[in-house]
């Protein structure tokens, strides 16, 4: 079997708290190291999206005798949080030495649940990584284009699933930018180039979204791939841990199927 994250242990240094975007009031609250108090505030946060998405925890086991403590569903859960702060929190303060905590995010990001995840495991002194690396990470997306697909191509997919988030195309292509080594106005031709294709040739645009469905597809299956294997190593670094709670998305949930 196998759990999810992305990245590595991270520890909280000052400039942590007042490089929060969008987390105005936490300050007090996140170096007071409360977490009931951190609780009450994420959950009052507003967030770009509604905090509505799903949430299921499930339990399960390891074909080495590991229990995971798995919260999965769509991102901005306040359900997700609950489940963590009810039902993961006591049990796994009750003994943290033999636990891992695996959270899919960045804790620099504004969903409450991953920051509460993060917070929750530097309190009580688990060990938390991340090891999703999701389809618009440089790796997974160098992955795809050696593969035979066209890098605007792969780009332009990833641009327009983040514009139905966030549609703001100067602060989404600054941000992909940042990731893939690009120049932002780059990200911004090729977004304008499609839509001029698009207006002058309206069939064209069918075409485009199959293509589209089928990069994400791909990506999806890179980062699958890849995030298992680093799921793999992050478990094995604390292999004297055996319990593991695990926050992920729900398209990320089948790489648990290999531990």
């Amino acid at each position: 079997m196998k759990v999810i994250l992305i990245g590595e242990s991270f520890k909280y240094p000052k400039p942590y708290y007042n490089n929060m975007a969008n987390n105005e009031g936490l300050e007090k609250t996140l170096m007071a190291e409360d977490l009931d108090k951190l609780y009450q505030e994420l959950s009052k946060k507003p967030t770009k999206i509604p905090m509505d998405g799903e949430a299921t925890l499930n339990v399960l086991q390891t074909k080495s005798g590991k229990s995971l403590y798995v919260i999965s569903g769509r991102h901005y859960s306040s359900e997700a949080l609950r489940l963590m702060r009810e039902v993961i929190r006591p049990y796994a303060q009750r003994n943290p030495s033999q636990w891992l905590f695996l959270v899919e995010g960045s804790p620099k990001g504004d969903i409450p649940e991953v920051i509460y995840g993060y917070l929750m495991g530097e309190k009580l002194g688990i060990p938390t990584e991340n090891p999703i690396k999701d389809p618009y990470n440089k790796e997974v997306v160098e992955r795809a284009i050696k593969s035979g697909m066209k890098r605007e191509d792969v780009y332009a997919a990833l641009l327009i699933e983040m514009l139905k988030v966030i549609p703001d195309l100067d602060r989404v292509a600054d941000g992909l930018s940042k990731i893939w080594g690009v120049s932002s106005d780059y990200l911004c031709d090729l977004i304008a180039h499609l839509s001029l294709e698009v207006e002058t040739n309206p069939e064209a645009m069918s075409k485009k979204k199959e293509m589209f469905r089928k990069i994400r597809n791909e990506l999806d299956r890179i980062s699958n791939e890849l995030s298992s294997q680093e799921l793999d190593k992050i478990v094995a670094k604390y292999h004297g841990r055996n319990n593991i709670f695990v926050y992920l998305g729900r398209d990320h949930r089948k790489i648990l199927d290999k531990i």
